[in-house]
């Protein structure tokens, strides 16, 4: 049986999601604060509402979650709300996030939303400027064009938010309500994988493999599919899959190929699973087994795989791993 995390709920909340600057660390700070050795969200509540009182913005706007969810208190989302406009008053934009968050889910709020968004976005805080863009894209909106989206997008990419400098990325790759640019495109994905962004590392690997907005270099384009693979990202996994298979920018290996198709196609990569079956036909790097093959056949075929389906065909026509049927070929 798993250990119990210790600590206040609030506390290991804010410290699962706690990021880089203000104003997540100085939230973070206050609960750690107040938390102390005592290892109760009741004693912590207690702590935030006296604070609350006070005037303290950061312990209004946790308080209000407190009190919205019956975090080590009487559970009441109407007083939770009221907490959290206080801090609202006092221009805490992660108050304003949140708030903004809840009103996204009631009908017809989104420009009271947006309002709020945008006070938070003037403090800086870049996911404000990425929901303000995802409500003018119409989710999910990668493909929105809209001068309004495209406008909070590079805001949100500029403020440092790695998801939005990725979809930025993708913008200009595109040419999406931009002037189409891989020299663009490049610059934006390479700021959003260095912050270990899995999509920016895999669309800047490709850049690279294929040489579009910079030098091309096999060698890079394995670096970062690597990078997103290692983080398990499926179509990363299938990317090195490749790589390993024709030696491109690393050593030649069909088991290492092998290896990185079985990672991908576990996790539901129809090309992996087609690959895999493929290399269990023919006998590459596994032992050969028209059983196997017809397995992965099956499962990209589940995928749409086009390819799985010619070759899960052939072997119903000739009979090899499945019983022979002319009907199902």
């Amino acid at each position: 049986m798993a250990e119990q995390e210790e600590g206040p709920v609030l506390s290991r909340w804010f410290l699962r999601d706690l990021r880089k600057g203000e104003p997540y660390i100085r939230v973070h700070s206050m609960i750690n604060a107040l938390a102390g050795d005592h290892r109760t969200d009741e004693i912590l509540a207690e702590a935030l509402l006296e604070l609350a009182e006070q005037g303290n913005a950061d312990a209004q706007f946790v308080a209000g979650i407190a009190v919205q969810y019956g975090i080590g208190t009487d559970r009441s989302y109407k007083k939770g709300c009221e907490w959290c406009e206080k801090a609202i008053e006092q221009n805490h934009p992660l108050a304003c996030l949140h708030m903004g968050e809840l009103l996204e889910l009631e009908p017809k709020s989104s420009k009271k939303a947006i309002k709020l968004y945008k006070k938070a976005s003037e403090s800086g805080l870049a996911e404000a400027s990425k929901k303000i863009a995802w409500i003018y894209s119409g989710y999910p909106g990668l493909g929105s064009t809209d001068p309004r989206a495209i406008r909070w997008y590079l805001k949100a990419a500029e403020q440092g938010d790695r998801e939005a400098r990725t979809d930025v990325g993708y913008k200009y790759e595109y040419g999406l309500g931009v002037e189409q640019s891989y020299e663009e495109a490049f610059k934006w994905y390479l700021k959003a994988a260095e912050q270990d962004e899995d999509n920016a590392q895999i669309r800047l690997g490709r850049l690279y493999e294929y040489g579009l907005g910079t030098e091309q270099s096999y060698e890079k384009a394995a670096e970062w599919y690597l990078k997103a693979a290692e983080q398990g990202n499926a179509a990363a996994q299938f990317n090195m899959g490749n790589m390993y298979s024709l030696g491109h920018g690393v050593k030649k290996s069909r088991e290492e190929a092998f290896k990185w198709y079985l990672k991908a196609a576990e996790q539901g990569d129809g090309s992996a699973q087609n690959n895999l079956g493929y290399m269990y036909e023919r006998g590459m790097a596994v032992k050969q087994s028209y059983e196997k093959a017809a397995e992965w056949y099956q499962k990209a075929v589940y995928n749409d795989n086009a390819f799985a389906m010619f070759y899960l065909g052939r072997l119903y026509e000739t009979g090899k791993g499945v019983p022979r049927s002319i009907e199902r070929a």
